[in-house]
């Protein structure tokens, strides 16, 4: 029996290893406003704003999607006061939270998407990335979006 046991798991192991490869990073640094944010590889730029402002990414299946954001603070709000504005162009809030410094906030389409929303915010700017994926893979994109948020933000900070 333990004969089968060891078979079975050494034929398995290839097959689960294949199945959930490690992510790649890069990072993504905005000239204009100067922050940065690391990324899975999986996405590839899908177009830019002509001001400069930030980069759309996909994925080459275009099941993920990620918005990389930033500007310039001119309404002079901190994190708490930029999630309040947010809350008026969303519905089906799961999570929100803020500080003076930023905010996250998790929602979803109402239907099959789920979107990851982060903000990073001083008195001179602010940066935020939204990177959305089908509900049913949430639990492989919470760690990603926890990497992201550690990452984000200007050199300064």
């Amino acid at each position: 029996m333990r004969k089968i046991f060891v078979l079975c798991a050494l034929l398995l192991f290839p097959v689960l290893c294949a199945a959930a490869p490690a992510e790649r990073w890069t990072e993504y640094i905005n000239d204009r406003f100067g922050y940065s944010v690391e990324h899975p590889d999986i996405f590839e730029e899908a177009g830019k704003p002509e001001n400069g402002d930030g980069v759309w990414l996909s994925s080459k299946d275009g099941r993920y999607a990620l918005t990389l954001s930033g500007g310039y603070n001119v309404l002079e709000e901190d994190g708490e006061a930029m999630l309040a504005s947010r809350l008026e162009d969303v519905s089906h809030v799961l999570s929100k939270e803020a500080t003076p410094g930023g905010y996250r906030l998790v929602y979803d389409d109402g239907k099959e998407r789920l979107f990851f929303e982060c903000a990073v915010v001083n008195e001179e700017a602010w940066t935020s990335f939204v990177l959305s994926c089908p509900k049913e893979e949430q639990e492989r994109f919470v760690p990603v979006v926890e990497r992201m948020e550690k990452s984000l933000g200007f050199p300064s900070e």
